[in-house]
């Protein structure tokens, strides 16, 4: 299936803008091939991916960004109303902007009424669904909507627990249980309490089951609490874990679910312990089955787990000085793990959420990692050239990042024209941001500023030569230093866009936008 994209360049709201004639791609400013922590190749190898990027059009916040197996592209949120265009205070109309049709046309998917910003984005990577929770404050239960159509229809049901901000779904191949109208257990995990801010001091996070693909669920019990843990392995302390961090479930391809427990206070800290639980038994036990290595000093933020489709284990940190993103890999189920690697781009200041106004956030976390197959790996980051001022949406991705010396591609995604600095706060990103690798292997990260900005990269042939995008041919991936899955790779695109001016008047009337030239 073919997708294009094309960039709004330099528009303010109202105004109009010119179509990209690359679709949005910059050729013109190839990836940088490096290795973790090195400096740029000489010579650089050839076949560089080539950077694309769209804006949505609507106001923005912290954000998130899937593709669904038909190639479909979820951005959230999208935000419709013309108020403050970082939703600091509750958004009237909040949504998702779905990109289908070639990128010809952009909908928009309202949430109900009382929703906001903090929602949940999902999507099976072997089906074609999309898992999305609307974030409310005023409700008992969440909201769990599904849908198989690319977002033209979706479906409602509830879980545990309401008023939770941020939850997590993850699917999985059933160990214990038999799916019904699913292949898939889906597994649904939240916060029960806000006492005492974002990193609550009392509460629990706890997980549901589904075994009819999120029609229903029922609860399987907690994952952590505070200030008594879960695991003994914590005592006397509680679990650390709040409203923004990534300590949830991750799927291995049997079934089996990994997650990390941090063991400490409230908040993280460097006195605390860390280690790898596993559940063999459909969530109902954890396990411990390894400590987890953590560097001396901590960021006071969270690391983040990824398991990839062979079972193989990531784990990702912030530095505690620079704030870049750090990635080890376990092939042995996190009995040991390799080397740290530096998995940004050379000679770039990378950005956190208090980088502009200290204190204000509470996560000094702005990254966001996906990964796919054996060694397919993307990170997605704010960043800027050392020195200088703007910030801009930067994509590190590699295919082969369980060798020792992996080949990483970095580029910066926005434009010239679009400094992701958010104009209301003069601040970065707020609390999260949004990574994804898509079914047919393209890499996305999702930003916003005053509206939202969502990038990708491309192998160089397709985002210059039309006529090769729906159809690389079999030697495209082969000019790639480091090689994807072999086959197809269509590329996806998340919003191909008119101006300002067409997608207020049109989603007005809930119509969608037909992209045209200018």
């Amino acid at each position: 299936m073919l997708f294009a994209a094309a960039l709004v360049t330099g528009t303010a709201p109202g105004g109009h803008a010119a179509v990209d004639d690359h679709h949005g791609c910059v050729p013109d400013r190839p990836a940088l091939a490096h290795h973790p922590g090195g400096p740029p190749l000489v010579p650089q190898p050839a076949g560089a991916p080539i950077p694309c990027g769209v804006l949505t059009g609507f106001a923005g916040a912290e954000t998130r960004i899937v593709v669904d197996r038909a190639g479909a592209g979820f951005f959230d949120p999208a935000i419709a109303d013309p108020g403050p265009t970082s939703c600091v205070v509750r958004c009237a109309r909040a949504g998702l902007a779905i990109s289908t049709a070639e990128g010809a046309t952009l909908s928009f998917s309202e949430c109900p009424a009382g929703s906001r910003v903090d929602n949940s984005l999902d999507a099976d990577p072997d089906t074609n669904r999309v898992f999305w929770i609307p974030f409310s404050d005023a409700t008992p239960t969440l909201d769990v909507r599904t849908s198989d159509d690319d977002g033209k229809t979706w479906q409602s049901s509830s879980a545990c627990c309401g008023s939770a901000e941020n939850p997590r779904v993850v699917t999985a191949m059933p160990r214990t249980s038999h799916s019904t109208g699913y292949p898939k257990l889906v597994y649904l995990c939240s916060n029960t309490s806000y006492i005492g801010g974002l990193v609550s001091t009392v509460g629990a996070r706890v997980c549901s089951k589904s075994l009819d693909g999120g029609r229903t669920f029922a609860l399987v019990g907690p994952l952590f609490s505070k200030p008594a843990p879960q695991h003994a392995e914590c005592r006397p302390s509680g679990e650390v874990f709040g409203a923004v961090d990534n300590h949830y479930p991750q799927a291995a391809p049997d079934g089996s679910l990994y997650v990390l427990v941090r063991c400490g206070g409230n908040a993280p800290s460097s006195t605390d312990r860390e280690y790898l639980a596993k559940s063999v038994d459909e969530a109902a036990t954890w396990p411990i089955v390894h400590p987890v290595p953590l560097p001396r000093a901590s960021a006071n933020d969270l690391d983040k787990l990824r398991v990839d489709t062979a079972g193989n284990l990531y784990l990702i940190r912030t530095d505690s000085t620079t704030y870049r993103p750090i990635l080890r890999t376990s092939t042995d189920g996190g009995a040991t793990w390799g080397p740290e690697m530096d998995m940004a781009a050379p000679g770039v200041d990378v950005g956190h959420p208090a980088s502009e106004a200290p204190g204000v956030f509470i996560s000094p976390q702005l990254w966001e990692v996906a990964v796919r197959g054996p060694g397919r790996v993307a990170v997605g980051y704010y960043a800027r050239p050392n020195g200088k001022a703007r910030w801009d949406a930067y994509l590190t991705e590699t295919w082969n990042a369980l060798d020792r010396q992996p080949l990483l591609w970095s580029a910066r995604l926005n434009p010239d024209a679009v400094d992701l600095t958010d104009a209301l706060t003069d601040t970065i990103g707020n609390d999260f941001m949004g990574t994804t690798i898509g079914p047919n292997d393209t890499a996305w990260a999702s930003f916003y500023h005053s509206t939202g900005f969502a990038g990708r990269l491309e192998p160089a042939a397709a985002a210059t030569s039309p006529t090769t995008r729906g159809s690389p041919g079999p030697n495209l991936h082969q000019r790639l230093p480091a090689t994807g899955d072999s086959g197809s790779r269509a590329f996806a695109a998340l919003a191909a866009l008119a101006t300002a001016y067409c997608l207020r008047k049109q989603f007005a009337a809930r119509q969608p936008v037909r992209l045209t030239r200018m």
